[in-house]
C-alpha cells in the first residue's frame, strides 16, 4: 500500500466518489497526528499487513494493530485479530490504553483498548466515517476526524465515548489528522483550507473554532504538501512529512521536517529518494520513529535522533507494510 500525497476537496462528491474517497482514507491510513506524551520511551504501537486475521503474512491483506520493544531484535506482539483494518493507533498519556479507528462493524468508528489488547470498547456509532483519535493530555478526551456531508471536519468526545461528539472546525475545507498537544493548549492539524490544496500544517485551541479561535497556519509552504503533524514532548516543536523534495520516476519523495510552533527555524530531518512520513516523538524527547516507502509499496519502520542522526530500521518485514507508529509513554 503506498500513501496517497493527492487528496484533493472536490466542490461537488456523488455517493459513489465519496464511498472511493472514504476507501482512498482508508488505505492511506487515516493516520493520526499523535502528540508524544512526555515520560520514558515504551513500546511502538504500529499497523502492519502482516497480521491478517489467521496471522499469516499477506502483503494484500488486512491490517492489524502490533507492539514492539524498541530495543533490537524488534520483538512484537500482534494486539488485533480480525478481518477488518485496524488503523492509526494512538497511546494514553499514561500509557495504558490505545484507541484506534477499526471498520469491523462495516463503517469506520473509534474504539480504544488496554496496552495488551484486551477489553475492546467502541467510543463511536454510527455510519460515518470516523478516525484518527488522539487524546488530551490528562486522558478525559479525545480528538478525532470525523467526514460528513463531503467535508472531514475535527471533532472532541469524551475517552469514555459518554458524549456526544463536538465539532470544533467549521469549513468546507478537508480538516485531519489532529495532535493534542502535551501542554493541553492547542491541537495541530493538516487542512486544505488556503486555497483547497495543498495540505498545510495549522494549529488551534482545542474549543470550536471562532472569531477568538482562528486556526493559525504554521508551515506555509504554497507548493507543497505539509502533513501528519506531531508534538515534541515539550510542546515547542512539530515534527510533519512535507512532500517539497524532488519528483522521480517515481513520484514526489517526502521528508521529515520540524518547526517551531511559535516561529521559524524549518529543520529537514531525513534527505533521500523515498518517502518518509509518519513522524512521531519518543516520549523521551530524543527520537523519531517515522515510516519509509521506497517506492515499491512495502514500508518499514525506522529511528532517527531528534536532529536527524543516527538512523536505524527497526522492522524488516518485506514484502509486508509495516506504518502509522506512536511511541508509548512510561510515567
Amino acid at each position: 500500500m503506498s500513501r496517497s500525497s493527492g487528496l484533493r476537496r472536490a466542490t461537488a462528491i456523488s455517493t459513489a466518489l465519496l464511498a472511493a474517497l472514504v476507501l482512498v482514507l482508508a488505505l492511506w491510513g487515516a493516520k493520526p497526528a499523535e502528540a508524544a506524551f512526555p515520560g520514558g520511551d515504551g513500546s511502538i504501537a504500529f499497523v502492519s499487513t502482516m497480521g491478517t486475521s489467521t496471522g499469516a503474512n499477506d502483503p494484500a491483506g488486512d491490517f492489524e494493530i502490533f507492539v514492539g520493544q524498541t530495543s533490537l531484535p524488534f520483538s512484537l506482539q500482534q494486539l488485533t485479530h480480525n478481518g477488518a483494518e485496524d488503523l492509526g493507533p494512538a497511546w494514553s498519556p499514561n500509557g495504558d490504553k490505545i484507541a484506534f479507528s477499526s471498520n469491523r462493524d462495516g463503517d469506520h468508528e473509534i474504539y480504544t483498548m488496554d496496552a495488551g489488547g484486551s477489553n475492546l470498547t467502541p467510543l463511536t456509532n454510527n455510519s460515518i466515517f470516523d478516525s484518527s483519535p488522539s487524546w488530551s493530555p490528562d486522558g478525559k478526551r479525545i480528538v478525532f476526524t470525523r467526514l460528513e456531508g463531503g467535508d472531514f471536519n475535527l471533532y472532541l468526545m469524551n475517552a469514555d465515548g459518554s458524549s456526544d461528539p463536538r465539532r470544533i472546525t467549521k469549513n468546507t475545507a478537508w480538516d485531519l489528522a489532529p495532535a493534542w498537544s502535551p501542554d493541553g493548549k492547542k491541537i495541530a492539524f493538516q487542512s486544505l483550507r488556503i486555497g483547497g490544496s495543498p495540505y498545510e500544517i495549522f494549529t488551534m485551541k482545542p474549543s470550536p473554532e471562532g472569531r477568538r479561535n482562528r486556526p493559525v497556519n504554521i508551515t506555509r509552504h504554497s507548493t507543497a504538501s505539509d502533513e501528519t503533524p506531531n508534538w515534541s514532548p515539550d510542546s515547542k516543536q512539530l515534527a510533519f512529512t512535507s512532500c517539497r523534495g524532488v519528483v522521480n520516476a517515481g513520484g514526489s519523495n517526502c521528508e521529515i521536517y520540524k518547526v517551531n510552533v511559535d516561529g521559524p527555524n524549518l529543520t529537514p530531518l531525513t534527505r533521500n529518494n523515498v518517502i518518509d512520513f509518519d513522524p512521531v516523538w519518543s516520549p523521551s524527547g530524543g527520537r523519531i520513529v517515522f515510516t519509509r516507502e521506497p517506492f515499491t509499496g512495502n514500508s518499514e519502520l525506522y529511528v532517527i535522533n531528534a536532529d536527524g542522526s543516527g538512523e536505524s530500521r527497526i522492522t524488516n518485514n518485506s514484502p509486508v507494510v509495516d506504518q502509522e507508529p506512536d511511541w508509548q509513554p512510561i510515567n
